[in-house]
């Protein structure tokens, strides 16, 4: 008569985020799972476990542009130390970090060392500016600036002194030949300066007056209004053309 066993074992699935025999949750899980002899089956769950911020994966690590080193705690089920943002070299900013306008240079990330390399430098301004790291065209000039990493594009215009005065530009100064007045350049458009010529006698260029002025003008004359409050009255007597400018 033989003698031995009858039937046979099995072995059960592995709860989701178990690992081993008997099966404990694995890395980046927490949880406990026990085995029924009765049920035979394992009790219990095993749960994944959040990143820390600035992580990502399984088991987590620090993602890009973070450093930090992550360590998986199997007693506290948890994960220790922490991901920091890493900072921008000076003159830079972002995420990834990139050169801030008017500075150019080339930023890289290293995944292994956890720092950026490459700087930023300081970008000059086109021929007829100033103001770096903002570049503004100098007053009495049309500007058509703007920032394009890693350079700036369009330029500097210089304007023509208006009717009544002479010079080679607004930016270079202008005279009155007719009348009296004074053309002060500006980096405001659409004129790029302020004041005017006008007829003797008469002055046009009203930037100076704070509450109100009256004035009786003739055919030709152009009125400027530059950085004033109050209010003007004018009186247009016989003209036909009068050109007023208001900023």
């Amino acid at each position: 008569t033989a003698v031995g066993y009858i039937g046979s074992c099995t072995l059960q699935p592995f709860p989701v985020g178990a690992v081993g025999l008997p099966c404990q949750c694995a890395t980046g899980y927490s949880g406990s799972l026990v085995w029924s002899v009765p049920a035979q089956s394992y009790l219990g769950s095993c749960q994944l476990v959040s990143c820390p911020a600035g992580a990502t994966g399984l088991p987590c690590r620090c993602q890009q542009y973070y450093s930090g080193m992550l360590a998986w705690n199997a007693v506290t089920q948890s994960y220790s130390s922490a991901c920091t943002l890493v900072s921008c070299p000076t003159f830079a900013s972002g995420t990834p970090c990139t050169c801030n306008p008017g500075y150019s240079g080339a930023i890289a990330w290293g995944n292994v060392s956890q720092v950026y390399t490459g700087a930023c430098s300081l970008a000059g301004c086109p021929s007829g500016s100033s103001g770096a790291p903002n570049c503004g065209c100098n007053p009495g000039q049309n500007n058509s600036l703007s920032w394009a990493s890693p350079a700036w594009n369009g330029g500097c215009a210089d304007m023509p002194c208006p009717t009544g005065s002479t010079g080679t530009s607004v930016a270079a100064g202008c005279t009155c030949s007719v009348g009296t007045g004074s053309i002060v350049p500006t980096r405001f458009p659409p004129l790029f300066y302020n004041g005017t010529c006008g007829r003797p006698g008469v002055s046009t260029n009203y930037a100076t007056f704070s509450s109100s002025y009256s004035a009786t003008l003739a055919s030709g004359d152009v009125i400027s209004e530059g950085n004033t409050y109050g209010s003007f009255v004018f009186s247009f007597g016989t003209a036909s053309t009068v050109t007023i400018y208001i900023k």
